[in-house]
């Protein structure tokens, strides 16, 4: 797809892609593709030497990876369909359909993606507030039909930056990390976890009751990131699994979920919503002794089926 002309701030490609097969197991992950900074193309300054980007990917579904090539199930509807926005470009986009779990039940499996515009608008909050409350609007407008919508609100909640001190564990088992942190998680739109590796070779791996739910496994001097979408609330487990590593090197684990109750959105409509039909979405927080900072909280909303398909960041700095 080639988008001639800068669209306006907001703009989305909303892609439904649904499959007939049992869900689980068949699942059909949808990438949509945009343009990105040209960096390896340059030499001598600023001059590219192929084209003027090239495409990276912008839009996603969520995923489980498991490692070694491994995924568990997971659309973002539940079931055999997974609906995925990405921001709307001038220059060229594409949508890849990567199946990444079949169910074996047949030969051929038929699928259908459908692409259409859709707006969210502010695409980002900042608020500032000296009180510790707050409000604003939010307001998105989508082209197709949609049976129904939800829209819920997160936070307010800071991340946090941990050194801890790896070692050489068993390569060929995970468990054998030797550094387990628990990190508990209520009421939050997603859970991000990065680790720092230098050098080494130190693979992430989130456990939550008893079952790896995410991981990355990059080689060495490559820095690990998972990210858990609406993740049920618990306790979960982060392993830094010395794969390769020198001595017993200091990483840096980064730990961002976005959780708590203190925001509530207001004005989400009950019913179908035709195509094109602007909803506008109250949102107001309150949070008594607020200490002085920045914190992150986050709007997960869209159709009933897949209500975190669409993704509204919000930073909310006291004073």
């Amino acid at each position: 797809m080639d988008v001639l002309k800068t669209p306006p701030a907001g703009s989305l490609f909303l892609t439904n892609t649904s499959w007939d097969d049992p869900a689980p197991y068949t699942d059909i992950d949808t990438l949509v593709f945009g343009p990105g900074t040209n960096s390896y193309q340059l030499l001598s300054g600023t001059a590219p030497t192929g084209a003027p980007y090239i495409l990276k990917t912008v839009g996603k579904s969520p995923n489980k990876y498991l490692g070694t090539g491994t995924w568990a199930f997971n659309t973002a509807t539940g079931g055999a369909s997974d609906l995925v926005t990405a921001p709307a470009q001038e220059g060229l986009h594409e949508i890849a359909l990567h199946q990444v779990s079949f169910d074996g039940g047949k030969f051929n499996v038929p699928f259908k993606t459908v692409v259409a515009g859709a707006s969210v608008n502010p695409a980002a909050v900042t608020s500032h507030t000296a009180t510790g409350a707050g409000s604003f609007d939010v307001t998105f407008k989508a082209g197709i039909d949609l049976a129904g919508f939800k829209a819920e609100a997160f936070g307010l909640s800071q991340p946090v930056v941990k050194d801890e001190v790896v070692h050489q564990d068993n390569p060929n088992d995970p468990a054998s990390a030797s550094v387990k942190e628990t990190v508990t998680i209520a009421h939050a739109s997603r859970a991000t976890f990065t680790l720092d590796v230098g050098s080494d070779d130190v693979d992430l791996f989130i456990v939550h009751n008893g079952q790896i739910v995410g991981s990355s496994t990059g080689g060495a001097g490559a820095d690990e990131t998972v990210t858990l979408i609406r993740p049920e609330d618990g306790a979960y487990q982060i392993w830094l699994h010395g794969f390769a590593v020198a001595g017993t090197p200091t990483v840096k684990l980064g730990i961002d979920v976005v959780q708590g109750s203190d925001l509530t959105v207001t004005g989400v409509p009950a019913g179908a919503i035709p195509a094109g039909t602007p909803v506008t979405l109250h949102v107001t927080y309150n949070k008594a002794g607020l200490a002085d900072g920045t914190y992150k909280g986050e709007i997960l909303m869209g159709p009933t089926a897949a209500p975190t398909a669409l993704s509204v960041p919000i930073t909310v700095i006291k004073p």
